[in-house]
């Protein structure tokens, strides 16, 4: 039973309250005692729980009390309510799953909840952004202790499958850059399959434990090929490490910010990029680069045999590559996946760890190989699995190696000190094949691969302003068809779906991928059967309408693409446009190619030419020194303390206390010393204390606090210590202090008030909050409720009426008139 451990009056055993409503006392205690759970709920909830057509999970069931609530109370949409409950509770309600499921409400076991979940049709929610997450009132302040684990683990949960399903959507930047990356994506990695087999190679990440192998690796580097992934170039340029192979991945522009040095590596130096890496780092990279994946974005001729750029890291995407020219033997360095024990995500010399140790992560923990617990994040949590699931796949004897004593603890991996890794090392021939296949990176390839590009660019566009056509057409069918309904118009409908599946069904996929955001629009998770004409119409029109959307935005990319490919034809003719080759250059921003073309290119330059190429070189110059970047940018907020609180707070409620000791000194080690900083630590502080059960040395360091947002915080627990302590002079003062934060304390201040003998204030008190929510039912009931115990009988009276005049089936409210009525 889940009240194992707990005394007798926690036994799972129902009460009636005074309403007539069951109430398992050891969950929900006197939640209900006062007023009906309907009054509470409508003030707890107000009207977020029924927001339109969203995706809810509860915690907890309130005694199954919330269930009926929503059953009843919801209104008539789409959405979805999953209370997820321990299983003994479930039985105990002995509630009638499949009563509630007519109405999309479900009742779900902790145990299995994930798994129905996973299976719901929750990323349509998602790609809306209609998942919602409650707590229930008995979850919320959860008496029996119960619920902690459950809500936290939940609310990771979900976050988790946000994050993932986010990345989905972001399938546009990915098709972006690889219709961007059409010209520099010649030379597929699949030739390369194999050729390293018995050798050794190490990955070199970006974690912070690279810092403590860097040594070994120099000393060891002619024993392995060195796979670096882009974000540590400007560490290894520091040390004089010099990598074989560069693996970059990522789509976004703070990727190049982040990567850029790995442009000055000597021309030999190979960039292994995936088919969607940002263009401006692939289209100035100054020797040969080996691209991952599909050359084009649809299915084609085009696209050749290759090895799969992985996911959602480079390191992912860099062990799919060495897995697949067989290295027999790979090493991990720098491959944490976590963040190291003073909170730092990063080796020295990137950006991130010039901010100092991260303040800002998700709240999630692995085991490390030294069998510790490290913070991590849902990206790395992520990241990790997809290598254990890539190492399992492995269908040949292959060791691998991760030398990250603090790094997270790889399925599949082993770890092992360096002193104890025996090399294989590598063989000339493996070098000489990689070496001999890069220089077939020739100009006459380069113009054929151009060529070809440009022609299949032409083709789909061609195609995709067919598919336009005809969506405008299916829209206009598609209106008279429930307008006249004849099958005739309906046979028409088919057939031009037919040759959009058909046809043109090698663009379909892209399309929905590409206007992902377009598509979901018309995805309606209720049931048709239950739709009228009007809403099939519409639905039919969003539908189409997608199509269109989708196709114009791609045609501008194919455009893009196309004037791109141009110019890069326009290189290696003799006489090129120069004015058009610098104009395309400026527009993508890509400065170094005409540093490219200068090194490449032994023909005399006109003066004003020549001028307009030193002008793009400074430009390259300038973009590669300069830090006023977007991620720069970004890091910077991601250290700073501003509603760092938010994580303080989340916890301490799950009386986390090695994350709040984590974060206390990863705070210490923040440079500067403010107000602000001192505010945060005394909160910090004090929920520490009042977890080791110190609570006067908590009370001195939550009245530390300065900072507003920590304040409030802080006040909360300043007023319950204090009338634990039965200071109730100091409790007082707190809900005036927090009254004048939010007037949504000044219920609890006037009850307070009232049981300290401050009748005047009290009234004052409440007919303050009731001034600005006059709504709230509860409120007005513990007014007329005072009103009555102080004799304040005609008072108590216009109280109860206007409660009756919103709530007509009051029970207290009728029963209190009834009293007064006897006694006038």
């Amino acid at each position: 039973m889940i009240n194992k451990g707990k005394n007798e009056s926690s036994r799972l055993c129902f009460s009636s309250n005074r309403f007539g409503e069951k109430v398992i006392h050891a969950i929900n205690q006197i939640t209900f005692d006062r007023f009906e759970s309907k009054t509470v709920f409508k003030s707890h909830f107000k009207y977020e729980i029924f927001e339109k057509d969203t995706f809810n999970v509860v915690i907890g069931t309130d005694s199954g009390l919330l269930i009926d609530y929503i059953v009843n109370s919801r209104n008539d949409d789409n959405s979805v309510y999953y209370f997820v409950e321990h299983q003994d509770v479930i039985e105990f309600l002995n509630k009638d799953v499949n009563s509630i499921e007519r109405e999309n409400v479900f009742l779900l076991n902790y145990e299995d909840w994930e798994d129905i979940i996973n299976n719901s049709n929750i990323a349509q929610y998602i790609y809306k952004n209609k998942l919602r997450f409650f707590e229930s009132l008995g979850a919320c302040y959860d008496y029996l202790d119960i619920y902690h684990g459950i809500k936290f683990k939940a609310h990771a949960f979900l976050e988790r499958l946000s994050f993932l399903n986010r990345v989905t959507l972001g399938s546009e930047n990915f098709i972006i850059r690889q219709l961007q990356n059409v010209c520099e994506n010649i030379l597929p990695a699949m030739p390369l399959k194999g050729c390293f087999d018995g050798a050794s190679c190490i990955i070199l990440g970006g974690g912070p434990s690279l810092d403590d192998v860097l040594p070994w690796v120099i000393h060891n580097k002619e024993s392995m090929v060195i796979i670096a992934v882009s974000r540590i170039a400007k560490r290894l340029q520091d040390v004089g490490l010099i990598p074989d192979i560069v693996v970059s991945v990522d789509p976004f522009d703070d990727s190049f910010d982040v990567s850029k040095e790995a442009l000055l590596f000597p021309s030999h130096v190979i960039l292994v990029n995936s088919y969607h890496v940002v263009s401006s780092l692939v289209s100035q990279w100054n020797g040969p680069n080996i691209y991952l994946g599909s050359r084009f974005p649809w299915g084609s001729k085009c696209n050749l045999e290759n090895i799969l750029s992985a996911g959602p890291t480079v390191t992912n995407s860099a062990l799919s590559f060495a897995l697949g020219v067989g290295f027999s033997q790979i090493l991990f360095a720098g491959v944490d996946l976590c963040f190291s024990s003073d909170g730092y995500t990063h080796a020295k010399g990137s950006i991130e760890a010039s901010f100092g140790p991260s303040l800002t992560a998700d709240g999630l923990w692995v085991e490390t190989n030294n069998g510790q617990k490290a913070e991590t994040s849902f990206p790395l949590v992520t990241a990790k699995e997809k290598i254990e699931q890539a190492l399992e796949e492995i269908d040949k004897p292959v060791s691998v190696i991760n030398l990250a004593r603090n790094g997270a603890k790889i399925n599949g991996a082993i770890y092992q000190d360096i002193i104890d890794v025996e090399l294989n090392g590598v063989s000339d021939s493996a070098r000489n094949i990689l070496s001999k296949y890069c220089s077939t990176l020739t100009s006459s390839k380069k113009y054929d691969a151009y060529k070809e590009a440009f022609q299949e660019l032409l083709k789909v566009k061609q195609d995709l302003s067919t598919i336009v056509s005809l969506a405008n057409e299916c829209i206009e069918i598609n209106a008279k068809f429930y307008l006249k309904g004849t099958i005739n118009l309906a046979d028409k409908l088919q057939k031009k779906q037919q040759i959009l599946d058909n046809k043109y069904g090698y663009l379909g996929k892209l399309l929905k991928a590409y206007g992902l955001s377009y598509f979901v629009e018309f995805m309606a998770p209720d049931n048709v059967e239950n739709w009228d004409n009007k809403k099939l119409e519409e639905n039919g029109r969003l539908y189409y309408q997608a199509y269109i959307n989708s196709a114009n935005g791609l045609l501008k990319l194919i455009n893009n693409a196309i004037k791109r490919t141009e110019s890069r034809i326009d290189e290696l003719n003799d006489n090129p446009k120069f004015e058009n080759l610098l104009a395309q250059w400026e527009n993508d921003k890509q400065y170094g190619r005409a540093s490219f073309y200068l090194n490449n290119n032994s023909s005399a330059l006109s003066e004003g030419i020549l001028n307009s190429f030193k002008i793009m070189e400074n430009k390259f110059t300038e973009l590669l020194k300069s830090n006023d970047t977007t991620h720069f940018n970004t890091i910077k907020k991601q250290v700073s303390i501003d509603n760092l609180e938010h994580k303080v707070v989340q916890l301490f409620a799950k009386r986390d206390m090695g994350g709040l000791l984590k974060l206390n000194t990863s705070l210490s080690m923040q440079p500067g010393d403010d107000g602000s900083k001192l505010s945060l630590q005394s909160l910090i502080n004090g929920y520490i204390n009042v977890l080791r059960k110190e609570l006067d040395l908590a009370l001195s360091f939550f009245e530390n606090t300065t900072v507003e947002n920590h304040r409030i915080y802080a006040l909360n627990q300043i007023v319950g210590i204090s009338i634990g302590n039965q200071n109730y002079h100091r409790a007082v003062d707190g809900l005036k202090e927090l009254s004048d934060f939010s007037p949504s304390f000044l219920p609890k201040l006037a009850r307070l008030q009232y049981l300290t003998s401050d009748v005047i204030g009290a009234i004052e008190s409440y007919n303050k909050y009731l001034t600005l929510f006059g709504e709230d039912i509860q409120v007005w009931l513990s007014l007329a409720k005072l009103f009555f115990e102080i004799q304040a009988y005609d008072s108590a009276k216009v109280a109860c009426e206007y409660i009756i005049s919103v709530e007509p089936a009051n029970k207290i409210a009728y029963g209190m008139l009834k009293n007064i009525a006897t006694l006038e």
